[in-house]
């Protein structure tokens, strides 16, 4: 697991432990018979989607190589992806005009949809990442494999970042020196900011704002699909994404019914 992402080593974890806590339930040993009994029971009675079911199938292979253990062959489950979960562009307006009460949520939710970071990158953003003038900020890969990026900023989140340093002044924090986190904990700028309390507060907005509730990386996808919706060539949004496969961006190139409707108004033959 050496050079993973926090994330990965935090799903690789979940995983094998609901594993461990099975086979120790049912009494089984480490084997081939006990990861097919594992995976059929996430399948038959779990009823898990095929994507958490590849997710698990993938991690249990990976630990039986290592563990040098035997293992049946097993077929990954076929995961059919559709156009990513987002939310439509009024219903997104709605979410960030909610926000006028936490300049620090509004700063961070603004500057996410700008730059399509992770959540685990953004709240891992230290102001010598940020460049106000060039209006950009600059982000590690995800993996030690992966190339360093800098982001642009737009007029939105360039606008938040500075009222929400202009509040913390005006409350008599002392100014955030360089190695400070740009998002941080309440009092204590050497912290990054929670990201179990800042999905509380995307949730808690969600609510206020009458829109469905998402997930720090649908506001990721709704971005990119708002860019698409723009006409933003598929390339720029990959490179924006910082994804490393055109494959992964063109799902954003699908387009929703009203939009098809809309740019096929009055073509063909039959009109």
């Amino acid at each position: 697991m050496e050079g993973k992402a926090p994330e990965t080593l935090r799903v690789y974890e979940k995983c094998l432990r609901r594993f461990e806590e099975y086979i120790e339930e049912e009494g089984l040993e480490m084997n081939g018979d006990a990861m097919l009994k594992f995976l059929t029971y996430l399948s038959e009675e779990a009823k898990l989607q095929p994507a958490t079911r590849t997710q698990f199938t993938v991690v249990l292979k990976r630990y039986y190589n290592f563990l040098e253990v035997k293992y049946p062959k097993i077929k990954t489950p076929r995961i059919f992806l559709g156009q990513p979960k987002h939310l439509s562009r009024d219903d997104f307006l709605k979410l960030y005009e909610s926000t006028t009460d936490n300049l620090e949520f509004r700063a961070m939710l603004s500057t996410d949809y700008s730059t399509g970071m992770r959540i685990s990158e953004l709240i891992s953003r230290r102001l010598s990442d940020l460049d106000m003038d060039k209006k950009q900020i600059f982000v590690h890969g995800k993996t030690p494999d992966d190339s360093d990026a800098t982001l642009p900023l737009n007029a939105t989140a360039i606008h938040d970042l500075q009222e929400w340093f202009s509040y913390r002044l005006s409350k008599g924090f002392p100014p955030l020196q360089k190695s400070d986190f740009i998002f941080h904990r309440p009092e204590d700028s050497s912290m990054e900011y929670s990201r179990s309390t800042a999905t509380v507060y995307l949730y808690k907005y969600c609510k206020l704002a009458g829109v469905p509730r998402i997930s720090w990386h649908k506001v990721r996808h709704s971005m990119a699909t708002h860019l698409r919706e723009d006409k933003v060539p598929l390339w720029d949004i990959k490179d924006i994404l910082r994804h490393k496969d055109i494959k992964t961006t063109q799902r954003y190139a699908r387009s929703d019914p009203e939009t098809l409707r809309e740019s096929t108004k009055g073509k063909g033959v039959l009109k």
